[in-house]
């Protein structure tokens, strides 16, 4: 029981910082990806606004605005995860 609450924390922290760094706001790697996929000129405009990416991640951070943003997806793949691992205590933790 133990052991599985540990698990959960733990796959849910992981997630949680996966899904963080995938947000395209410039210091992220998120950011990288989303220029690279984008056209030259808007990947040139885009990379124009690094700057004021940090200013934004803690505006929405402090806002509240991005643990909204990450809980439903992290609470979604988490279920997934303990499912095909046939985990089925996180019924009761959640």
């Amino acid at each position: 029981e133990i052991l599985t609450d540990m698990s959960y924390v733990g796959i849910r922290i992981n997630l949680m910082l996966m899904l963080l760094n995938l947000i395209p706001i410039s210091p992220l790697d998120g950011s990288h990806v989303l220029a690279s996929l984008l056209p030259q000129r808007f990947a040139y405009r885009y990379d124009q606004t690094r700057h004021i990416g940090l200013v934004v991640l803690l505006c929405l951070s402090i806002s509240g605005v991005l643990p909204w943003i990450l809980d439903t997806p992290v609470k979604y793949l988490v279920e997934l995860l303990f499912e095909l691992f046939d985990i089925y205590s996180i019924q009761r933790i959640i």
